[in-house]
Parts: structure tokens; sequence; C-alpha cells
């Protein structure tokens, strides 16, 4: 039905990732010395960490995993004359600018420092925004059968067998996007072996002043190596 809003959630099901672990991994790379204030982040809630996090790092969207079989099912949606809603508990920032970079958002439901919308608190805010049954939902974890409670049909993503009946006893299912195995091939891409191959140049600087016999240049040369990381437009363009 064209005219029943499309909610999707973020982390875990339109991208193979936590946006929460993204930024904190971030901020261990980039700013480390913030991580000692992530428990006191914490301890005000897991709005106040995701909103502070997200402050401190600058995520692009055209680099994230996204599902790509969901992402095409969700442009046939849209194209349908669908009204999608990303609904996250990620923080507000990260979700716009997700949204911003596919397109296909009519709006964006997301925590705001105060209130992570996740759960229960999800359940009640799309209930509040689109009426109880007023809406589908799309997700891929137990914390979203309380969300999938209060819409009319499910669409459940990278989730096991147990969680597609839970989602049953709950509402219809429209559709199920099972969980893609794990083949060896997908570790190369995952850990983007062929930009290996280029950080490998960071190397020829310090052989080329025949300082490699130097503790201190390996340490710095083994930090960059991993550190040194690019994304390509092509990137954006297969998202």
């Amino acid at each position: 039905m064209a005219s029943t809003p499309l909610v999707v959630d973020l982390d875990g099901t339109l991208v193979h990732t936590d946006m929460l672990h993204e930024s904190a991994l971030r901020v261990l790379r980039d700013r480390p010395a913030n991580v000692l204030r992530i428990p006191f982040w914490l301890s005000k809630g897991k709005a106040v960490l995701k909103e502070r996090l997200a402050a401190l790092v600058s995520i692009n969207p055209a680099c994230l995993p996204y599902n790509a079989e969901l992402l095409e099912w969700l442009r046939l949606q849209k194209a349908a004359g669908r009204r999608l809603i990303l609904c996250t508990a990620s923080d507000r920032s990260v979700a716009e600018a997700i949204a911003e970079h596919l397109t296909i958002f009519d709006e964006v439901l997301a925590s705001d420092g105060v209130t992570n919308l996740a759960g229960h608190r999800k359940a009640r805010s799309l209930c509040e925004r689109f009426g109880e049954g007023g809406f589908d939902y799309v997700g891929n974890s137990h914390a979203d059968v309380a969300v999938w409670r209060c819409a009319r049909k499910a669409i459940v993503v990278n989730a096991a067998s147990g969680l597609a009946r839970a989602a049953g006893t709950c509402c219809t299912i429209e559709r199920v996007f099972p969980t893609e195995p794990q083949r060896l091939t997908v570790w190369p891409r995952v850990l983007r072996m062929h930009q290996w191959l280029k950080n490998i140049l960071l190397f020829v600087p310090a052989f080329a002043a025949h300082e490699l016999d130097r503790l201190a240049v390996w340490q710095s040369l083994f930090v960059a190596f991993l550190a040194f990381r690019d994304c390509f437009k092509k990137t954006a363009q297969r998202a």
C-alpha cells in the first residue's frame, strides 16, 4: 500500500554496521584523548554519548557498507510513490548526513542528545507520529519487536529465523531479507586489501632516507599504514 509510510531502521539494517561503534572507533583513531571521556558521557545516557561522539568526528556516508539489496528495494518503493522515513537510535546529525547522501528519505527521526530513540521509545514516537498500525517497519534486531507490535507490516532484515518468527507474531511480514553468507571473499573487501598496496608507498621516503634502521620510524610508519585511508567516488556510486 503506497500510502502507508515505510519506516527504516539504520544500524544493522540499512547499513552493515553500527554508527555508535563507527563513531567511537573514529574518535579512538583521530582523537584518542577523548576516549577517556566516554564513560562520563555514557553516565549521562546513551543519547548524550552518541551526540558527543558525533560532534567529534566526521563520517563520510559514501563510505558506509550499505545493504545493497535492501537499498535497491527501498528505491523501488520510493519510485512507486511511497513515503520513506529513516528512524534510528543513532544521533540525528549522523542520520541526516546519511539521508542527504541517499536522497530517498522524506523524513528523519533520530536520537537528539536527550532521547535515545530505540526500542519502546521508538515505538511510542512512531505511534504518536503515524498512529498504531499506521506504518510499516524495516528492522533487524530484538529491540525492533516493540516497534513491530505497533506496525502494520514488518520487513525483517539480516535476522535469524527466531526473530522473523517473533516479528510474525506481532504483525504481517511483508518481506524477509536474509542474512548474507559470510564467505572468505568478503574479508578482503572489508579489510580493503587493495588499498594496502598504496599504503606501502609510505615506506618509500624512509627507505630513500636510509631511516629504516630506526625503531621510532617503524612505529610511525606502522601507525600511518593502519590509519592512512581514502575513499573514492566509486564507493558512493556503488552505494
